[in-house]
């Protein structure tokens, strides 16, 4: 079997972290992408709502519905800011914009939809509640999906390309606990821990997250 040479995995690497430094995606970008994929989403939930059977529902209706989702969702995006953040640097607070902006989004998608249903004003903005709920399940699974990626794969090609320093944890308890997750929340860290050392006899032989405690 051949098999791929390592300094040929190592150039490949090189090159990728290169165009990680040197470039960003602009945020207008990622704006436009996620309603994209806002726009995609919606009209895949229509037809799995459907069962992708065209017949069963008017598509001048879904275009409709898909137009007012998008402005709804581009309008929710632009409050909560979520595509602000860089997508290599993704943080929980980013991951936390994304949700309340779909939820927004789907919250008052939601309240138009079922008034419009309740006073007949205009069929074309009463969306079948069961395909905003495809969708808002859909879109927030596409939205982080897409970002936790990203910053997996820059977190892999920054730790394949520094040496990582071996480090040894003094206390196992609380304070060993929170320095552990500073260091490996951190992309850019240098440091692996290989062992936590503790004076408690009844720790001593355990695991902390798979990481020794002697």
């Amino acid at each position: 079997m051949y098999q791929i040479p390592n300094n040929l995995i190592s150039q490949l690497l090189q090159k990728i972290d290169l165009l990680y430094q040197r470039y960003s995606i602009p945020r207008v970008i990622v704006f436009a992408m996620d309603n994209l994929a806002v726009c995609i989403a919606f009209l895949f939930s229509y037809l799995l709502r459907f069962n992708f059977r065209f017949s069963d529902f008017h598509f001048n209706h879904a275009v409709h519905h898909a137009l007012l989702v998008l402005a709804i969702y581009a309008l929710s995006s632009l409050l909560f800011q979520s595509y602000a953040g860089l997508l290599r640097y993704t943080t929980v607070e980013d991951i936390l914009k994304v949700f309340l902006s779909t939820s927004y989004s789907f919250l008052l998608l939601l309240l138009i939809s079922l008034i419009n249903r309740w006073i007949y004003w205009q069929e074309n903005l009463v969306i079948p509640v069961s395909i905003l709920i495809i969708h808002y399940v859909l879109i927030n699974v596409v939205l982080v999906f897409v970002r936790i990626n990203i910053k997996a794969i820059y977190s892999l090609v920054t730790s394949s390309m520094s040496e990582k320093k071996r480090v040894i944890i003094y206390g196992a308890g609380e304070m060993g606990s929170v320095v552990k997750r500073v260091i490996q929340s951190d992309a850019k860290s240098v440091f692996q821990i290989v062992v936590f050392l503790d004076e408690n006899s009844n720790l001593q032989g355990k695991k902390l997250d798979g990481i020794p405690i002697c």
